[in-house]
């Protein structure tokens, strides 16, 4: 079973933030699966949001999750800064001997990723189903 929790009932005015410029609030909401923990960013990752996805990356780093599912299906806009962030988070994560798995990459968000060739630096799946039903085949990843 999924079960699926909002990052912001956790930490109150810690992961919701309304982007005035933009006018979308952006959340991480995180569920756990296959034995991962799958975080779930919606709006736009730009330089506040991204650092504030840093922050969430950092903290279930600390609690001992080394491998970290990144749900990027209801990511509408991806800036520069964003694609730094998330490189920078696959970077911290490896350092502690994990890494960073990509789920929907598809629409605008896809685009930068793959224009940029960094959907290409990191493992990649359609969406979590797919993630689920090869970690659960193959146990190969961390």
């Amino acid at each position: 079973m999924t079960t699926v929790h909002s990052a912001t009932q956790m930490q109150p005015n810690h992961f919701a933030v309304f982007h005035a410029a933009a006018r979308m609030k952006f959340t991480v909401e995180f569920m756990r699966t296959a034995g991962k923990v799958v975080l779930q960013p919606s709006g736009q990752l730009d330089e506040t949001t991204t650092s504030q996805l840093e922050r969430e990356v950092a903290c279930w780093l600390n609690r001992g999750e080394k491998t970290l599912v990144l749900d990027m299906k209801s990511v509408e806009v991806v800036r520069k800064e964003g694609l730094s962030g998330i490189l920078r988070m696959g970077t911290l994560l490896e350092q502690a001997g994990g890494s960073l798995v990509l789920c929907g990459l598809s629409g605008s968000a896809g685009y930068v990723f793959r224009m940029y060739g960094v959907d290409g630096m990191f493992e990649t799946f359609e969406d979590v189903e797919e993630f689920e039903n090869q970690a659960r085949s193959s146990r190969v990843i961390n």
